[in-house]
């Protein structure tokens, strides 16, 4: 990794961001990224179609994943509305985000993988069996404009995702005060699994021989490890919840959302996608 990435940890004060985050991209005791916001995950879903379905918002409340299929059969008999937007054998984010909710991964502690006795996957792999069987779900991409215009266009009923996702949300504006906020659906296989998860989130990295190498890492100093200005606007702009410690509070904390989202919960596991800067 130091042969192609800059090592930071003399540039960059890193006790200002959560450890999570920088334990994802230290390797041997170097740090090699800044790790600016995180994907704190839950679930979306329209108020009217749900009210429709004979469903309130506190019904919506702890569920388990079994209860939200349960929950996307009725909306889809009772709406004519898809559920969700994915292609279930492709559904890895909805497994990813389980995972991330029980403290496991694809690997075990040790590095090696871990599919066939993973609890999580065998759970969720049923889940998505059951979503397809039952059509919940307009089969596109979920990453994809069609994925994207499937809930813009007023289409589906439910999103799973991270909160870097309300900005899509937003954008419909013809959808505002239609949507609401809440946890991630609970494994009910899982010992100690939890509501709280993460889907992406991510890490700027230098290149080493970049010969911008020493202007990129001046405006990482000064823009994502010293601006507590801009982590407030892209949180509201954006949904980006920065994981500069000291941007933590403040008025963009407690913005209201115009669409109405009232974000139950925030929790953070584990870092996503990352950026490359040089």
């Amino acid at each position: 990794m130091k042969e192609s990435f800059s090592e930071l940890s003399e540039e960059i004060d890193f006790a200002q961001f959560a450890p999570y985050k920088v334990e994802a991209v230290t390797h041997n005791e170097g740090i090699y990224a800044v790790p600016f916001d995180s994907g704190s995950a839950g679930l979306y879903y329209r108020t009217d179609y749900l009210a429709e379905a004979g469903y309130t918002e506190e019904d919506m409340q702890n569920l388990t994943w079994s209860k939200f299929v349960d929950i996307g059969k009725d909306v889809k008999e009772k709406t004519g509305k898809w559920f969700v937007a994915f292609i279930p054998n492709r559904g890895t984010h909805y497994i990813q985000m389980a995972m991330q909710s029980a403290g496991v991964w694809y690997f075990d502690e040790d590095g090696e993988i871990f599919l066939k006795d993973n609890p999580v996957v065998r759970e969720m792999a049923e889940i998505l069996k059951e979503i397809e069987k039952n059509d919940l779900t307009k089969p596109v991409d979920y990453f994809a404009p069609e994925g994207i215009g499937a809930v813009t266009s007023g289409e589906i009923a439910a999103v799973n995702s991270a909160v870097w996702y309300s900005a899509t949300i937003k954008s419909a504006e013809d959808q505002a005060g239609k949507w609401a906020y809440t946890n991630l659906p609970l494994l009910e296989t899982v010992e100690n699994a939890t509501p709280y998860s993460n889907l992406g989130g991510s890490s700027w990295f230098v290149l080493e021989d970049s010969p911008n190498k020493d202007l990129a890492i001046e405006f990482l100093k000064t823009e994502f490890a010293g601006n507590d200005e801009f982590y407030q606007d892209i949180l509201v702009e954006n949904g980006a919840v920065g994981t500069y410690i000291p941007s933590q509070t403040g008025e963009a904390y407690q913005y209201k959302i115009p669409t109405s989202m009232t974000h139950r919960s925030i929790k953070t596991f584990q870092a996503g996608p990352k950026k490359f800067l040089g």
